[in-house]
């Protein structure tokens, strides 16, 4: 049986991260969170997530920065 599908949120926004989370909840899916891209890339592995959730205006690493790098990665 396959499990529920793995939601990455991105956000520095403790509030908003929290909120998405609760939502993806909502739609029996599990959600896991990071507070920025940073935390997202060291916790990531090709395939682990099924869908990405991001904040485009973050500081150092913005969402759009972040597809950018996970594109090249593959």
């Amino acid at each position: 049986m396959r499990s529920a599908p793995l939601i990455a949120v991105v956000d520095d926004d403790e509030a908003m991260r929290e909120a998405l989370c609760e939502l993806v909840q909502t739609f029996s899916m599990s959600c896991r969170t990071f507070d920025s891209a940073e935390a997202f890339l060291g916790a990531h592995s090709l395939g682990r997530f099924d869908c990405l959730i991001t904040d485009l205006r973050m500081p150092r690493m913005g969402g759009l920065e972040l597809l950018r790098t996970l594109r090249s990665l593959g």
